[in-house]
């Protein structure tokens, strides 16, 4: 996903797909282990993924202690 698609979540819902990509990325893992993955590309794309979210969730927590100070 671009940048772009995750400035429009919500907290909750950016901690939400941040587990369901760390659940992709871990059965992703056991099929390399396995040797059975299709698309290893997808490593790449759901670490960058991953670390765009939290980059967005350190954003708003930030915002958010701001507004409340």
């Amino acid at each position: 996903m671009k940048k772009e698609n995750f400035t429009n979540l919500s907290i909750d819902e950016l901690i939400h797909k941040r587990q369901t990509l760390k659940q992709e990325l871990y059965n992703l893992t056991y099929q390399r282990k396995s040797g059975r993955v299709d698309k290893p590309s997808l490593f790449f794309k759901h670490r960058k993924d991953i670390a765009r979210i939290e980059t967005q969730l350190t954003n708003l927590r930030k915002v958010e202690n701001d507004a409340s100070k």
